[in-house]
């Protein structure tokens, strides 16, 4: 009988150990979202009164404090400042209004995003969990970066009196851009509109109905080792292309399901503090080029097809160099509408050699959905640095 009550609690023990390592490491798991480890990090939001309607209902609030979100980042080493600055939905019911606790602003939803009209803001929207009467982002390192890009900036819309332009893309493509956008912020990227794509926004609003494919850009600083093998599984999309060395000229092009393609720039800094390039190939040469633009002034949000976007602040700034004095022409030329063609525009200043590379490195170096040797043969010979 002792016999088995030694063995008993052992066995107890052991499997009370290994139900807390479990959970230990569920709780590190979840390090970049809100732990509900400690309670009393959160009981100054926690025992906030809610809003209420003059009629007595209870109002959804949603944080968009970034002092706060950064407090609940460090585990509430501090306590959050009063007043703490909150969205609310639109409504036409009048609101009780505690301006000593909230700083209100009101939304519009827009469906992907919410739109704050008062402050020409708007937010992709994010999942979010309650802490008393308030809704919480789930992710707050991503809402930090949301809310550093909400400045909402306006398109020009210009009508370009096109006539008989020819549509290379599928009608309403910018719902596959978005879902991409969402995929590669899900891989911790920050994607913003880029080439032509940036340029049909801007000018047009619209995408270019004359353009092969839409552009993305991602910076240097948000490539994830594992970003090849995650385009590669994507659902919804076929990576086709891998083009470059991860560290100073590295592209992809993903097709997505029903047609039409985006290519993916990461861009690099350039040897100056003002400017970034992103990397080109002339495929029948050989020959490798920069194509360099001035450094985004911090990033900003577009309305592109109804989806929201992130573009470069200083938008203007930014097209102009290697689009000429043409970025506001229509052209049916992919030097002009299409991100970057070099053998056509490689006279521009912007627009350097970067070298050349041979036949054995090019078939190292581009590797193509129809070629799963190559996406084998170069998983080890690419540059891990």
């Amino acid at each position: 009988m002792k016999s088995f009550t030694k063995s008993f609690f052992f066995v107890s023990a052991i499997l009370f150990f290994i139900i807390m390592v479990l959970y230990i490491r569920q709780q590190y798991s979840l390090d970049k979202y809100i732990s509900f480890a400690s309670s009393n990090c959160f009981q100054s939001i926690a025992t906030l009164p809610p809003l209420l309607t003059h009629q007595g209902d209870v109002i959804d609030v949603y944080l968009i404090d970034i002092d706060a979100i950064e407090i609940l980042q460090r585990n509430c080493r501090s306590a959050p400042k009063f007043p703490i600055s909150v969205m609310i939905a639109h409504s036409d019911e009048t609101i009780r209004m505690n301006h000593k606790i909230y700083n209100v602003s009101v939304y519009v939803d827009k469906g992907d995003y919410v739109y704050l009209p008062n402050e020409e803001k708007a937010f992709k929207k994010q999942d979010h969990h309650k802490i008393g009467p308030i809704l919480v982002p789930f992710d707050l390192g991503k809402f930090k970066k949301i809310h550093e890009r909400s400045r909402l900036i306006s398109c020009l819309n210009i009508n370009m009196n096109r006539t008989n332009a020819k549509q290379h893309l599928p009608q309403n493509f910018e719902v596959k851009l978005a879902e991409l956008r969402d995929a590669l912020m899900n891989m911790d990227a920050m994607p913003f509109l880029a080439g032509g794509t940036l340029l049909g926004w801007y000018r047009e609003c619209a995408i270019i109905p004359h353009t092969y494919d839409a552009d993305f850009g991602v910076l240097k600083t948000d490539l994830k080792s594992n970003m090849f093998e995650q385009l590669k599984a994507l659902s919804g999309f076929k990576l086709s292309r891998r083009l470059g060395r991860n560290f100073d000229s590295l592209e992809f092009t993903v097709t997505a399901t029903g047609g039409g393609s985006i290519d993916i720039f990461i861009v690099y800094d350039e040897v100056d503090d003002d400017r970034v390039y992103t990397a080109g190939l002339d495929n029948v040469k050989g020959r490798r080029f920069k194509w360099i633009i001035p450094r985004a002034k911090g990033y900003c949000s577009g309305i592109l097809g109804g989806r929201l976007f992130y573009v470069p602040c200083n938008v203007e700034e930014t097209l102009r160099p290697n689009m000429a004095d043409e970025w506001a022409v229509d052209e049916v030329n992919e030097a002009v509408d299409v991100a970057p063609a070099f053998e056509l525009k490689s006279d521009l200043p912007e627009v350097k050699l970067f070298g050349k590379w041979n036949h054995q490195e090019a078939m190292l170096l581009l590797c193509t959905g129809a070629r799963e040797v190559a996406f084998r043969n170069i998983k080890s010979a690419w540059p891990t640095s």
